[in-house]
């Protein structure tokens, strides 16, 4: 009888044990912020595939050539026949702005030297649109800006290369960077952003990000990263100012929110569908079924549907309006060729895209990747504009690196008005674009 009573005593002390420890895993799995965090992990383990790209070469030059054409002569007459009807200015104006512009970039990085240079210049109509130099030597930073200043300026000191070693690379330092980041947001969520609710189907996890916590997340994310030695030291390599810079993010408005959705099962807790809210628009994406589905709503009306296929070699996408098929997305590839071709046909209007990646010439310590993009759009049959993208990159051994900063004028020295120029030159750059 004692042995039994033992026996008995001992079998619930172990059931017990089992109930706390499956219990206590049970709590951890349906904990707001790890759910979040399982997310947060996926988008890293996918952007470090992106960044394992194909460079065995430690010391090495990228030259990259950029170039755009766009025709936009029937869409100019039709904004003037339509006044009343503005969906098309937006992109009228951005084609006009990058049409017959070819842009230069020339990224040389001498680990062994310590020395890094980079040659920007781009042309608009076959005319110098900018052109600006940057360069590290001897663990100092120089900058020349065509049209602005005179000679290289010396900004003083930088640490570049310090983040660099005999066994680290820049795709290294990449690659930590992207894992620390998201480290450190999944680390800034704090519960207090977290609303959790279940029913008999789901249970919902929703994040709630308004202008405030957003500004909380990104001070904290930031305050982390500077404490971060190797980060920081990659950081402010890249820009000595970077926390300086960077001190302030502006995403939603005062007044605006932003809800992120995560609904689940309720025993282990694996995701079956996200949402994302903002204001009067939603997007759904349900991911627990072989054919994963993606919905748009604006007040709370179904707008889009996209019904996803995903094979070994090929994603096909297809996009409905209501019931109607009105588009396609088919994504194909293999080891060195990738290609993407888009077609939405809705109201007489009718959108086709191809892009293709074709990587080539991989030997000799030599790389090459050529981008060709096409877009046309017709409406009642009559193409209003057609754009044309060329980019050819390639990577080879470091080219030596002739530059004469002998007459470098320090950045103190740099007048207001200079620096003003400065300012809105690289907000040209950027806003043809816009």
């Amino acid at each position: 009888m004692k042995k039994n009573n033992k026996f008995i005593i001992e079998l619930l002390i172990t059931v017990g044990i089992i109930t706390i420890m499956m219990g206590t895993y049970l709590l951890y799995l349906s904990n707001s912020k790890r759910i979040f965090s399982k997310a947060i992990n996926n988008i890293e383990s996918k952007t470090e595939k992106i960044l394992d790209y194909e460079n065995n070469i430690e010391n090495y030059t990228i030259i990259n050539n950029l170039k755009i054409k766009s025709n936009t002569n029937n869409l100019s007459e039709y904004i003037k026949k339509n006044k009343e009807n503005n969906e098309y200015e937006d992109i009228y104006r951005i084609l006009n702005n990058i049409n017959n512009t070819e842009d230069n970039l020339e990224f040389t990085s001498n680990k062994s030297k310590k020395e890094l240079f980079i040659n920007y210049d781009s042309k608009v109509n076959e005319k110098e649109f900018a052109k600006e130099k940057y360069y590290i030597k001897d663990s100092t930073e120089y900058y020349y800006i065509k049209g602005i200043t005179k000679n290289y300026i010396n900004n003083g000191r930088n640490d570049y290369f310090e983040a660099l070693n005999s066994t680290t690379t820049e795709q290294d330092n990449l690659k930590y960077l992207n894992k620390t980041v998201l480290n450190k947001l999944k680390n800034s969520l704090d519960n207090k952003y977290f609303t959790k609710t279940k029913d008999k189907k789901y249970t919902k996890v929703s994040l709630k990000l308004d202008s405030k916590n957003i500004d909380e997340i990104y001070s904290n994310v930031l305050k982390e990263l500077k404490n971060d030695k190797r980060a920081n030291s990659i950081l402010t390599g890249y820009d000595k100012d970077f926390f300086k810079n960077n001190n302030k993010i502006n995403i939603i408005s005062k007044n605006e929110e932003i809800y992120i959705n995560i609904y689940t099962d309720s025993i282990l807790y694996n995701p079956i569908k996200y949402e994302f809210i903002k204001g009067k628009e939603k997007i759904v994406f349900e991911c627990n079924k072989p054919q994963k589905e993606l919905k748009v709503y604006k007040n709370n009306k179904l707008k889009r549907t996209i019904k996803i296929y995903i094979d070994k070699n090929k994603t096909k996408a297809e996009i409905y309006n209501k019931n109607e098929k009105i588009g396609l997305i088919a994504i194909s590839k293999n080891k060195d060729n990738k290609k993407i071709v888009v077609n939405i046909n809705e109201n007489n209007k009718n959108t086709d895209l191809t892009i293709t990646i074709d990587k080539y010439d991989k030997k000799n310590n030599k790389y090459k990747l050529k981008t060709i993009v096409r877009l046309n759009h017709t409406n009642n049959a009559v193409e209003l504009y057609s754009l044309e993208i060329d980019d050819l990159l390639e990577l080879t051994e470091a080219k030596s690196i002739n530059e004469d900063i002998s007459n470098a004028d320090f950045a103190s020295s740099l007048k207001d008005n200079d620096k003003t120029l400065m300012k809105e030159k690289k907000e040209s750059i950027i806003n043809r674009f816009k």
